[in-house]
C-alpha cells in the first residue's frame, strides 16, 4: 500500500509525468472500472460526489503549478482531509 499515492498520481498526470509505478498504474486500472461489466456503474454517496467534485475543481486551480513536489502537497493535503473525514465516521 505504501505505493499507492493518489496525490502523486494526480500531480502525474496534471504534468504529464509518466507513471512508471506499476502497483499505482495497476490500482488505478481497477480504480478506474477494470474488470466491471460495462453497464456496472459504481455506487457513490452524497460525500463521495462531493470529494469527486472537489477534485475537479482542485485540478483547475492547481493546473499552473510547475513543481511535482508542490502539486504532490496540495494533492496530499486535500486527500487527507477526506481520509480524515472517512476514518472520524467510523
Amino acid at each position: 500500500m505504501d505505493q499507492i499515492s493518489v496525490a502523486e498520481m494526480e500531480a502525474k498526470i496534471g504534468l504529464e509525468v509518466l507513471n512508471d509505478n506499476f502497483t499505482m498504474a495497476f490500482f488505478m486500472k481497477i480504480a478506474l472500472g477494470f474488470g466491471l461489466a460495462n453497464d456496472e456503474i459504481p455506487d457513490f454517496n452524497e460525500e463521495d460526489m462531493i470529494f469527486l467534485i472537489e477534485m475537479d475543481e482542485l485540478r483547475a486551480r492547481c493546473h499552473h503549478i510547475a513543481s511535482q513536489e508542490e502539486r504532490i502537497a496540495v494533492f496530499r493535503s486535500f486527500c487527507q482531509k477526506r481520509y480524515d473525514q472517512i476514518a472520524n465516521r467510523n
